[in-house]
């Protein structure tokens, strides 16, 4: 805590929060962002005793805040809103207010339905349900206009017999898990919007719209599982995508796989971080649907429309018994498919490098003390990274052959993105990294650090009609040190540090 100041207590407890409201204190959230772009995310959620809550930054930006009652209403959730800059952290003062009304926010609250249809907004998303059943019909992106059918569904398939995991009995359709109604408690406040419904006794379902946010956040709870079965939830769409699917290999380049009608299970393909389906068909705009995650799932489209996320595994093999509750959260974009490839790379780094929080008191409530004595606010990096770099490495070694700081950066981009995001990128370490850390002479490595690019030789062989001699490739040599990085390309450097 070095960075902070001396002498501060700081926890990774989250009631330690709760604990400072509930005595009068102010607390204070540091969050650490771990991405070399400035980040604007939602927080939380903070278990505290009172509706009435205020969060600020370095005690004077007020940030945007919303307040849930927990499910047993004995309690609340906070979450506020946090601007967080690149590769650092910003602290956060939360206290208890007098007023019951919050400043930039409100405390959720159920609205009435009386069975008319409803809908969940913030100004990129529109979500349409029907009041009778409480289900999702229609999905609107009012950036761009698009607009499409869509519900969502969750579906059993018949598990395999023994041992063979991967097997599903039912060569048809998967059966729905809940018919007709569904329970829904549809609750709205400033800055946040909610659905939850209870899709059977072991499943809920959770649908959130924060302001700001160009998704929807679907949060799935499930089990212990009460019937043998492998569980899916299915969005329908009336997007032309031929039964095409695109999954990522290995969190970041993206394949096309086609339907095979033999069988169901050969159709579940990886999905490491996000999966897409899309309009094949001469619409103009093309739309787009994108799941984002941050654990591996396998994901497949049988159906015209479709795109399904495997959930959990209860069969009756020796691999897939399972009695657990889990609790899965995906990231639902809908938009067209131009800009859809500008947010998907971003958002689904973002969803897969969390902030870090910490939690504290300050003594007396004195803010202002506070952060004459601490640092409250403070980036590693003197100007952020193009939206194409991901930094993925900033780390000391102490070690032979890669004694001193070793750099990595990954363009997160693929080659057939937007042109304007599809093109090489030039990093240089010394102008991006603050002043306040020195380093030598900069060197580009491979990818392990452990030998020199100059120094690996790469031989272009010669064409098979041609006899011009084979010669080592040679990279130029520049006066101040950059990496040129190309879309999906990894580039490492080593610094001796002084």
């Amino acid at each position: 805590m070095s960075l902070i100041g001396n002498n501060v207590s700081l926890s990774a407890d989250y009631s330690t929060l709760g604990e400072a409201l509930a005595k009068g204190d102010t607390g204070i959230v540091v969050v650490w962002n771990s991405l070399a772009w400035e980040r604007t995310e939602w927080v939380g959620p903070f278990v505290v005793a009172c509706s009435a809550v205020s969060a600020t930054r370095d005690g004077t930006s007020q940030a945007r805040t919303a307040v849930l009652p927990s499910a047993s209403g004995s309690s609340y959730e906070l979450w506020f809103e946090a601007t967080l800059p690149a590769l650092g952290y910003a602290s956060y003062f939360v206290q208890s207010q007098q007023q019951p009304k919050l400043h930039r926010g409100g405390v959720m609250h159920p609205v009435a339905r009386a069975d008319a249809d409803f809908s969940i907004e913030n100004e990129y998303l529109k979500l349409d349900f029907a009041g009778v059943t409480g289900r999702a019909i229609t999905i609107t992106n009012k950036q761009s206009g698009v607009t499409a059918a869509f519900t969502q569904d969750f579906l059993g398939y018949i598990p395999g017999i023994g041992d063979d995991a991967w097997h599903f009995e039912s060569l048809g359709k998967a059966a729905s898990v809940a018919l007709g109604l569904i329970p829904t408690k549809h609750e709205a406040t400033t800055n946040m919007q909610r659905v939850t419904q209870q899709i059977t006794p072991w499943i809920t379902n959770q649908l959130t719209l924060r302001a700001g946010s160009p998704f929807v956040e679907v949060t799935m709870t499930v089990g212990p599982c009460q019937a043998e079965t492998e569980l899916v939830t299915r969005f329908t769409t009336d997007l032309a995508t031929n039964q095409e699917i695109f999954g990522d290999e290995y969190g970041m380049e993206s394949r096309r796989h086609n339907h095979d009608m033999r069988f169901i299970e050969g159709n579940f393909y990886p999905m490491v971080a996000n999966a897409f389906v899309r309009d094949t068909d001469s619409r103009t705009p093309a739309r787009q649907l994108t799941l984002l995650s941050a654990h591996s799932h396998g994901a497949a489209a049988l159906y015209n429309g479709t795109l399904e996320v495997m959930l959990a595994r209860h069969g009756t093999g020796s691999y897939t018994q399972d009695s657990s509750t889990t609790v899965q959260t995906l990231w639902l974009m809908f938009d067209e498919v131009q800009q859809s490839e500008r947010l998907r790379p971003v958002l689904r780094t973002r969803l897969n490098h969390n902030t870090t929080k910490l939690f504290g008191t300050v003594p007396n409530k004195n803010t202002t003390a506070w952060l004459a004595n601490h640092q409250g606010t403070f980036t590693a990096l003197a100007q952020q990274l193009p939206q194409q770099l991901h930094m993925t490495t900033l780390k000391r070694v102490s070690a032979a052959p890669a004694d001193g700081v070793i750099l990595r950066v990954h363009h997160i981009y693929e080659g057939d993105a937007p042109a304007d995001l599809a093109k090489e990128v030039d990093f240089v370490p010394s102008s991006s990294l603050s002043s306040q850390y020195q380093f030598g002479t900069w060197e580009e490595r491979v990818l392990t650090a452990t030998v020199p690019v100059d120094s690996c030789v790469r031989k272009t062989w010669k064409q098979a009609d041609s006899q011009a001699p084979v010669t080592p490739h040679t990279k130029p040599q520049n006066r101040v040190f950059a990496l040129h990085v190309s879309p999906m390309e990894i580039r490492t450097a080593v610094a001796p540090q002084k």
